[in-house]
């Protein structure tokens, strides 16, 4: 709860702070620098509160709340539930994997487990908040701009159901070709005195360099996915930015915005543009993430 709220903080604060620029925009407008402070000033300092107190005290909370609450405990109790889970398997299982990829996949449980919640919670839902509220704005100054990112979020969702099924199967097979990897890598050291009794290099050679090329592909698999994804919400970013300034342009010629509101719109939707960008960024690790803990 208290990561649901941080982010939705951190949203409404970005939102904000680029609404804000606009606003200023246009009382430097409309105003003369004899009267600025006289006519505006309280404005002026409900402004400075919200950037250098409100902006802080959001992001200091919300950096409290994911590294001193939920990465220390929440990790380690994954962790130690898939340790509990792993030694009341039966003796069989442990006769049919590698003890090295065991310990790999508990350790790497517990981070991505932590990371998928700490991600779906706050980083998404802060995107999720910064879309609503600049949907908001937009359509105030012009239904159609608001029109316009709403198909862009509709494009941007489809980019992530075609794409997102490749790239979880591609992130499974990398997640279990790493632990394969890292598990022939560990056993390999466990056994030295084995290996440097009975074997003179070539067989355990070509046994971890087999893993190591499996590890390859599967990782070039799921770049290849990775690359496709970038490369479409690129694309889709760029005309819906290109949309929202030829509006801007237009209604302006026509004398329908300010100039404070064209600063506003266009903070925000280069604003959509990085957070989507950054997000598709999170989705990929969290794709990954959620491959580990499978």
């Amino acid at each position: 709860f208290l990561l649901l709220v941080a982010g939705g903080l951190g949203g409404a604060v970005d939102a904000g702070l680029y609404w804000s620029v606009g606003w200023l925009i246009d009382i430097l407008d409309h105003s003369s620098p004899q009267t600025l402070l006289a006519d505006h000033w309280h404005q002026l300092a409900g402004l400075l509160a919200l950037v250098l107190v409100v902006r802080a005290a959001v992001m200091i909370g919300s950096t409290v709340i994911e590294q001193q609450v939920v990465v220390p405990a929440f990790y380690s109790l994954v962790r130690w539930q898939s340790f509990r889970r792993v030694i009341d398997q039966p003796y069989e299982f442990y006769q049919n994997d590698f003890a090295g990829r065991i310990a790999t996949k508990i350790m790497q449980g517990g981070e991505a487990g932590g990371d998928f919640i700490v991600t779906t919670l706050q980083t998404m839902w802060s995107f999720l908040t910064l879309f609503a509220l600049a949907v908001t704005v937009l359509v105030s100054v012009d239904p159609w701009m608001g029109l316009v990112v709403a198909l862009w979020f509709v494009g941007y969702c489809g980019i992530v159901y075609f794409l997102l099924p490749k790239m979880r199967r591609a992130g499974r097979a990398t997640a279990d070709e790493r632990s394969i990897f890292n598990g022939r890598l560990v056993d390999a050291f466990t056994n030295i005195v084995s290996v440097k009794l009975f074997d003179r290099g070539e067989r355990e050679h070509a046994y971890v360099r087999e893993g190591m090329e499996n590890f390859l592909a599967a990782v070039v698999r799921l770049t290849r996915v990775v690359t496709s994804v970038r490369a479409s919400v690129a694309i889709l970013n760029g005309f819906m930015m290109a949309a929202v300034m030829a509006i801007c342009v237009a209604k302006w010629i026509a004398g329908g915005v300010t100039s404070g509101e064209i600063a506003a719109a266009l903070g925000l939707v280069f604003r959509l543009n990085q957070m989507s960008g950054y997000m598709m960024f999170n989705i990929n690790g969290l794709i990954r993430n959620f491959a580990t803990v499978q």
